[in-house]
């Protein structure tokens, strides 16, 4: 058994048409560490904050924040059962999620929360477009979770990101957006 990431498992063959960048912060390495800067756009609403708590989400808007992210992978009998624990600390507020292929894109679980993306690997960036959203094992409306999405990219030499992650009735969750850099490299 030959070790990969989630990315590489979810994206096949076209994660090797990536840049060596990008490739590399989705890479089968144990644990990765990157630090860098970001700008985070909190929900204004009390059921927007009250929804980012439960799912661990950044609950402060900030312009320009520190953000440190940590990614453990960890491997299970079979390769399908690759899981990767992804843990952000923008300033002191920190998120954490654990991703693993699923059997339509790759899946993020925040707590009980669990949302499917189809991932895109284009010639500088990979999409993520939700496909499901379910609570626990129920599954819900993928309109109720139409505002969640994100892309990776390179810039200037940096790899970049931009998430966001809405809700019907609701509006926005959070997004946030910015750079990061490999610690050792």
């Amino acid at each position: 058994m030959v070790a990969t990431s989630v990315h590489a498992q979810v994206l096949g063959a076209a994660f090797d048409r990536l840049p060596p960048l990008l490739r590399g912060v989705h890479d089968a390495r144990p644990r990765k560490e990157f630090s860098g800067r970001c700008s985070v756009t909190s929900g204004s609403s009390w059921l927007a904050r009250t929804i980012a708590l439960f799912a661990s989400l950044p609950r402060r808007s900030h312009d320009d924040v520190a953000v440190h992210v940590v990614i453990e992978r960890r491997d299970g009998r079979e390769i399908s059962e690759c899981r990767e624990t992804w843990t952000r600390r923008f300033g002191e507020q920190r998120m954490q999620s654990t991703l693993r292929p699923g059997r339509d894109g790759l899946e993020e679980r925040f707590g009980p929360i669990t949302l499917t993306f189809s991932l895109t690997a284009e010639a500088d960036r990979i999409v993520w477009r939700l496909k499901a959203a379910r609570l626990l094992f129920i599954p819900l409306p993928k309109a109720l979770f139409a505002g969640c999405g994100a892309f990776e990219t390179i810039v200037d030499g940096r790899y970049c990101f931009d998430a966001r992650a809405g809700m019907a009735g609701v509006g926005l969750l959070v997004h946030y957006k910015g750079w990061l850099s490999e610690h050792g490299r």
